[in-house]
């Protein structure tokens, strides 16, 4: 599935064409992705280390950017269960 400046495919979206400064007019905030929940996890899936480390200021400057990758860290954080999650709980 192709739409509107992402890309879906093997269970996961491919962020490069959201990210990329040339991209740039072609963005949306991803509020609906980020609060779907059939396709929400395509998107924290498809998040890597690089992405975040090169383009957090996009990821940070779209509500539904921010609450996927919120979610990824929360995942990442569970998984280790050494990071304190958002929610405030100890």
């Amino acid at each position: 599935m192709d739409a509107k400046g992402v890309d879906i495919a093997n269970e996961e979206v491919d962020w490069v064409y959201w990210l990329e400064d040339e991209h740039a007019e072609n963005r949306r905030p991803l509020l609906h992705a980020a609060r779907h929940k059939d396709i929400y996890q395509y998107f924290i899936e498809g998040i890597y280390s690089f992405e975040v480390e090169e383009y957090l200021d996009v990821f940070l400057s779209h509500e539904g950017a921010r609450i996927i990758l919120g979610t990824k860290i929360d995942e990442l954080a569970n998984k280790s269960g050494d990071i304190v999650n958002n929610n405030g709980d100890y």
